[in-house]
């Protein structure tokens, strides 16, 4: 029996539909490249807003028109909450809630057709009452850079997010499981691997003995140390509250980790910040961390997460986020307008802006940020050389700075090799081999 497997959404939904991957495999499943000629298709959905919802039903109704014949089942987050109106779209066999989702580990030719009725039961509603790390493991990833899923969940319930309705509490895994797993990443050929989670910053506060993010990255440091120049390590996404003393002690002393960091700050004003739920960090501490992490890192690239339209945003409010995001030493970002998602407190609130000025606001966002990303994409110019991991056989690639860089000669795809930055061609670094 063969399956098409389509991720929509974030790395950890990526992770899972690997890990469902090599566990069907071993059950005697077989991958199939075209979704026209698969048995089953696995549709692994995202709902952190209205439009990847929207985009769902499309995705399904295209693939049933590819593949009649083909049983389409849902999982995921949308699979979560908006069930009854996915199982009644035409092709759908089932549909798997996020909850139940790692029950699928267990799917074979066999019990397939067991699946039928594995709808969102009244009980599954109650995440987190049974906390424990999903059953996911993996040996292989399907791209050049492997993710490690090291947290699930989230018990924070930021205003505007739909994630707590969808994956439950905050849960971590186990110190011992994360190395096995990135031990077994190295020795399937990965040079790049990206720890990643829901909420980094809950990390380990479920456990007896409390431990934290930091403390586990000074247990990747510590077993990995003698692989220095052949193994390199990403941080997905930080919430700004880890950023502090522990956090510049430990990129100090590394020597594995990448020069990049990657924050989900929301706001550059502190009103839209309370409104969000998001007061428990303020921009002043960002800005000082940042100013202290330039002690360390002479230079680095800088990701984050703006939100524009939220409700009750006026014009000041906006203004004063434009102001802060000009003065960040920003490289790239990801701008979002505000989506209403149910169940949300934020969802309820009487202040919300219309769409069209959500999205205005996000473009002019968009642009500083793009002025910014080309900035630095010409100061890398001026470097040595840049560490690529190399993602395709035409040279594609990325750096530690996390940008693409395209390199000349014949490489391999997972190869890590230094290059020497040449120009910047449409967002690109050309690059030639520097050894």
């Amino acid at each position: 029996m063969k399956f098409y497997i389509v991720t929509m959404g974030c790395k950890i939904n990526q992770y899972e539909s690997q890990a469902l991957k090599e566990q069907w495999e071993k059950s005697g499943l077989s991958e199939e490249k075209q979704v026209e000629n698969a048995d089953f298709i696995l549709v692994n959905s995202c709902a952190v807003t209205s439009e990847t919802v929207t985009e769902l039903h499309a995705l399904v109704r295209r693939i049933h028109k590819k593949n009649a014949l083909a049983k389409i089942y849902i999982t995921g987050c949308a699979a979560q909450l908006f069930a009854e109106e996915l199982k009644d779209l035409a092709g759908v066999e089932s549909v798997i809630a996020q909850s139940n989702k790692e029950q699928l580990l267990a799917l074979s030719e066999q019990n397939i057709s067991s699946f039928k009725h594995a709808l969102l039961r009244e009980e599954d509603k109650k995440i987190g009452t049974d906390l424990h790390f999903p059953l996911f493991q993996l040996s292989d990833y399907n791209r050049t850079r492997a993710v490690v899923k090291i947290q699930d969940g989230c018990s924070h319930f930021c205003t505007y997010c739909i994630v707590p309705y969808t994956r439950g509490a905050s849960v971590s895994r186990q110190e011992s499981d994360i190395l096995k797993e990135i031990e077994r990443l190295i020795d399937a050929g990965f040079h790049e691997i990206i720890l990643s989670g829901i909420n980094l910053r809950l990390f380990g506060k479920d456990f007896a003995e409390k431990r934290n993010f930091w403390n586990l990255l000074e247990s990747i440091e510590e077993k990995f140390s003698s692989k220095k120049n052949q193994i390199r390590f990403r941080i997905s996404s930080l919430d700004p509250s880890q950023l502090g003393e522990e956090a510049l002690k430990f990129f100090s002393q590394s020597t594995l980790f990448v020069p990049h960091l990657h924050i989900s700050l929301q706001s550059g004003d502190e009103f839209i910040l309370n409104r969000m739920g998001r007061g428990h960090y303020s921009l002043k501490s960002v800005d000082d961390f940042l100013k202290s992490l330039s002690n360390i890192w002479s230079l680095y690239a800088l990701g984050a997460d703006f939100i524009t339209g939220f409700s009750g945003e006026s014009e000041e409010s906006f203004l004063k986020t434009k102001t802060y995001i000009e003065n960040l030493p920003l490289t790239y970002g990801h701008i979002f307008p505000y989506s209403e998602r149910p169940q949300t407190k934020a969802a309820e609130y009487t202040e919300q802006l219309p769409v069209v000025v959500r999205k205005e606001r996000a473009k002019i966002l968009r642009a500083i940020i793009e002025k910014k990303q080309q900035e630095f994409l010409k100061k890398l110019t001026k470097q040595e050389q840049l560490a690529v991991l190399i993602q395709n056989t035409e040279g594609k690639g990325v750096s530690e700075y996390y940008t693409t860089c395209i390199v000349s000669g014949n490489h391999r795809p997972k190869e890590l090799i230094f290059a020497k930055p040449q120009r910047v061609e449409e967002n690109k670094i050309i690059c030639e081999p520097s050894r």
